[in-house]
């Protein structure tokens, strides 16, 4: 995970904390509704970490089998409880996308431009009356506005062709096949250098020299590992 990506996503998480501590919203308990929507969007740049997580566990190729044979839009990733879906849980809560972590914590501008709650159906239905009361207050001021979240994060991050809003699992599909294609490449490299061109053993697999993915990975690991410095977020 690129060290952009990872504040940005530490920012939503701080906010969204912050929103929920303040307002006293729950999601129902066990409830996983907002993951079977069929419109949830995601960008190819936000699935990378879930996608390098799965290639990590070797999860990668039956996800993207999943996702081909997918019937609906609801992210492959969802893990229902019941037989209706309503309930579940998403399977890799720590890598899922910028949306996935703004619902139900956050908010939109209203036509005069004013902030207010983008409140959950399921959240309003399951502890009414007083969500409905609180939604008649003014929101925190720490409530994250989704729009301009959701901006943040997918401009400042990857290549434009990498940051186009997709249906989730077409977004996953498309980073998935990109980490597989890395991960194929990097065995492929590091086969050729421990064979060496001259029928040596080459280099050894802790040198320096080891090839840019695996660096690259190293370095995210150890990004995602470190706690985000307070004056990192907004």
């Amino acid at each position: 995970m690129s060290a952009t990506l990872r504040k940005a996503f530490a920012r939503i998480d701080a906010k969204t904390a912050a929103a929920k501590a303040a307002s006293g919203f729950q999601c129902p308990p066990g409830c996983g509704k907002c993951c079977t929507s069929p419109f949830v969007e995601a960008t190819e740049i936000e699935c990378v970490p879930l996608a390098r997580a799965l290639v990590e566990q070797g999860r990668a190729s039956a996800v993207l089998e999943r996702i081909r044979l997918a019937e609906s839009n609801t992210c492959v990733i969802y893990e229902p409880t019941t037989p209706d879906g309503s309930k579940g849980q998403c399977g890799m809560y720590e890598q899922r996308p910028g949306l996935c972590r703004l619902f139900g914590f956050s908010g939109r501008k209203s036509d005069q431009g004013m902030p207010e709650w983008a409140a959950c159906s399921h959240m309003r239905e399951q502890t009414a009356p007083d969500m409905e009361a609180a939604l008649q207050e003014p929101p925190p001021a720490c409530m994250p506005i989704i729009a301009d979240e959701v901006f943040a994060l997918r401009s400042n991050s990857g290549r434009p062709d990498e940051q186009i809003p997709l249906p989730i699992n077409e977004a996953l599909g498309r980073a998935l096949s990109k980490e597989l294609t890395r991960a194929m490449y990097s065995s492929y490299v590091r086969d050729d250098d421990e064979e060496g061109s001259d029928g040596s053993s080459g280099r050894q697999p802790e040198a320096p020299q080891q090839n840019l993915y695996d660096r690259a990975y190293a370095a995210a690991a150890a990004a995602v590992a470190a706690s985000p410095n307070a004056d990192e977020l907004d």
